[in-house]
């Protein structure tokens, strides 16, 4: 099935006519993990440094209702590297290992990508599968430095397990060639760049696994965080600032050796702060893990000089992480790809041209028993409950960004319509090929209870 597919999109890059685009540009994208939403200097964070990310924010597009399509690292990338929903072939749910992760039916990012003469690199955390034919070499990529699994330590471990073990194309990376694993993926980063195939453009994947726990910083930058008197939230920062100065290096090597003007760089977050790494979602509501805002409403750049993406603008667009495969294709001359492959991403370039231009006006979520819908301003959040009937919060962001005030019983109808709209996406769906457990589910149906009110009360709730 996936030759099938690789042929094809191969057949259609081919043929298919290329924009007036004068060059295919380089394209890389940023991942963070479990960011938080106010972590960032641009976008109000006052005990962080980020001065690279806020630049990159200064000099490129801001999208702020921005989403990602799961509020948990491994669904969220699914539905990144596949362009569609990925409850569509079954990864609904977190923690892919063995057998579980992306089906190799699945047409990738990296391979639409490398279908249209580019090189394509992938760094750092991969999680999305450990079996041989789940490998990022076997997904689209040409180079893969990094692990397969979905965390682990910053500094070199004594003993490491087939997700945790450090690789280039399979091949072990001893420990002793780390210091920081944050700066070890911006070098790799960088190295890969330099031996890249220069007759080609070439796509970067740089998912970092920073700041995901485990909490491990570097001494001399924790140093510089001392004014911090929680010491969770101190490490936290010390691992931001880390993760801000290796895209920093990353950004120079760019300007220094006359790529960066033709390089769309992407940076966004695989899902809103983590209830145990001491982040802040600021204004949103809820963490990783649930359908509030701040569990996948995420910050979200793109800069591209070439292509219009400058000005240090805000676009006010609601957006998704789905968005970004097909905003790929487009800038790399083949907007028609988008619709042949059925993704559910629309292109963002019209944002470069037309700042308050139109992309979704409406987005879905599922993860087991919670789910939400979003509709222009109207966002629902659907819990179903132990005895399999469903409980309905309903709020206006337009009026209520904080999700305080739940108007279901002021707006039945409107309660009606958006139910009647998840139900018919539902039936695009296929049944999760794996579940997390009741323990994970109960948590989901508490976290998403009105009563759960502070971060305090949130991280309880993991």
């Amino acid at each position: 099935m996936k030759l099938i597919y690789s042929i094809l999109i191969a057949t259609l890059g081919a043929l298919l006519p290329v924009s007036s685009a004068p060059q295919q540009p380089n394209i890389i994208f940023i991942l963070a993990d479990d960011l938080g939403n106010a972590d960032l200097g641009f976008n109000g964070c006052k005990d962080i440094r980020t001065p690279n990310i806020d630049k990159l924010a200064h000099e490129g597009i801001f999208f702020n209702d921005h989403h990602t399509t799961a509020s948990v690292c491994a669904p969220s990338r699914a539905g990144i590297f596949s362009g569609v929903y990925q409850q569509k072939f079954g990864f609904e749910c977190n923690n892919p290992h063995g057998k579980n992760g992306m089906p190799g039916s699945v047409v990738t990012y990296a391979e639409a990508m490398k279908s249209l003469g580019y090189e394509t690199m992938a760094l750092g955390k991969w999680h999305l599968g450990a079996t041989p034919e789940m490998h990022p070499n076997q997904q689209g990529f040409d180079h893969f430095s990094g692990f397969i699994g979905g965390s682990r330590k910053y500094f070199p471990m004594k003993k490491t397990t087939r997700e945790s073990l450090l690789q280039r194309d399979g091949i072990p990376v001893p420990e002793n060639e780390i210091t920081y694993l944050t700066d070890w993926f911006t070098d790799e980063a960088i190295r890969l760049i330099k031996n890249r195939d220069t007759s080609k453009p070439f796509f970067m994947y740089l998912g970092y696994n920073a700041p995901h726990a485990p909490m491990n910083a570097k001494p001399e930058v924790l140093a510089q965080y001392s004014f911090i008197k929680k010491k969770g939230r101190r490490t936290y920062a010390a691992m931001v600032d880390s993760l801000d100065q290796g895209i920093g290096k990353l950004l120079r090597f760019l300007e220094d050796n006359k790529l960066a003007d033709n390089t769309l760089i992407i940076f966004t977050s695989d899902n809103g702060g983590a209830t145990v790494n001491f982040s802040d979602n600021g204004i949103y509501r809820g963490m990783k893990g649930s359908k509030w805002e701040g569990g996948h409403r995420v910050p979200c750049i793109l800069s591209w000089k070439n292509g219009g993406f400058t000005g240090g603008k805000t676009t006010h667009a609601l957006t998704s992480t789905l968005d970004f495969m097909a905003t790929c294709l487009d800038a790399a001359g083949h907007k028609k790809l988008i619709k042949k492959l059925k993704l559910d991403g629309i292109s963002l370039l019209p944002i470069a041209k037309d700042i308050n231009a139109t992309i979704h006006t409406q987005l879905y979520a599922r993860r087991a028993v919670a789910g939400c819908v979003r509709d222009n301003q109207w966002k629902l959040i659907r819990v179903k409950k132990r005895d399999q009937s469903y409980r309905y919060l309903l709020f206006d962001l337009s009026k209520d960004i904080g999700e305080t005030k739940n108007l279901t019983t002021l707006f039945p109808e409107r309660v009606k319509t958006l139910s009647s709209m998840m139900k018919t996406w539902e039936t695009h769906l296929k049944e999760p090929r794996w579940l997390e457990g009741k323990l994970w589910e109960n948590n989901q149906r508490l976290k998403h209870r009105m009563s759960v009110i502070g971060r305090d009360a949130e991280r309880k709730l993991p």
